[in-house]
């Protein structure tokens, strides 16, 4: 199995996000001491175009950080042990870049096996237990990916509204009956919650996806399953910390 960690430097919502601070430690941080939980994992790849992302994985790693700019972008660069870090290409650095992108990239560095499984973390994601990775990987036993997600309770899609354009309401009598029925009749949805996606090889490279035709998911539930996009959900995730909702220590 091989892990990926995705942090560029750039992001639109909160400037420097992976570097953002939980309780006297970065998104990224968190992540990375997560996955060095994780023995099942042969390599860990930190995939990045930052210089200061490559500081604080080198820090957190306790080993001295490379020039940057001797990796050859594209490229991967060995820190210690099972850890590498991947200099991100400029196309695959911008706000509009997707992590699908460099993925096959990277597993073809790594001359992975097609029926190995590659495993996701992204450092916005800061809530993970360790039991949780072991379910996970009971249940891709049954499967060719597995991902997490959690309830979409709240708005709910089936209390979605259109308008026109002069902004009149528009509804069907369908529509207007499913606006009136209690939350306990409305049919259960899911969102992708972000913390884990498990998924084979050859899906990456083969189909450049996340997500196969054979796909688990792993529900999660309450406050871990906050993925910080913006302010306000770091600041939940710190009010979470300090209050002692949930731990960091694993």
């Amino acid at each position: 199995m091989h892990c990926v960690i995705p942090a560029k430097g750039v992001s639109v919502g909160i400037p420097g996000k992976n570097l953002q601070h939980i309780s006297g430690q970065s998104l990224l941080s968190i992540t990375l001491q997560y996955s060095s939980k994780l023995p099942q994992i042969s390599n860990i790849v930190i995939s990045t175009d930052s210089v200061a992302v490559l500081e604080e994985t080198c820090q957190v790693l306790g080993v001295d950080a490379p020039n940057f700019e001797s990796i050859n972008e594209g490229s991967l660069y060995k820190l210690q042990n099972r850890y590498w870090v991947h200099r991100r290409e400029p196309g695959h650095a911008s706000p509009e870049a997707k992590t699908i992108e460099f993925l096959p990239q990277i597993l073809q560095q790594l001359k992975v096996s097609l029926n190995d499984y590659l495993l996701l973390l992204q450092p916005t994601s800061p809530f993970r237990e360790l039991m949780e990775f072991e379910k996970l990987v009971s249940l891709a036993d049954s499967a060719e990916s597995v991902i997490s997600a959690k309830v979409f309770e709240s708005p709910h899609p089936d209390k979605r509204i259109r308008v026109d354009k002069n902004e009149f309401l528009i509804l069907t009598e369908t529509e207007r009956a499913d606006l009136s029925l209690p939350r306990q009749k409305l049919s259960k949805y899911y969102v992708i919650d972000g913390a884990f996606y498990l998924t084979k090889c050859r899906t990456v490279m083969n189909e450049h996806s996340l997500i196969s035709e054979k796909t688990r998911i792993m529900v999660r539930e309450g406050i871990k399953t906050i993925n910080i996009d913006n302010e306000e959900d770091l600041e939940i995730a710190r009010a979470v910390v300090e209050t002692k909702r949930f731990s960091l220590n694993l």
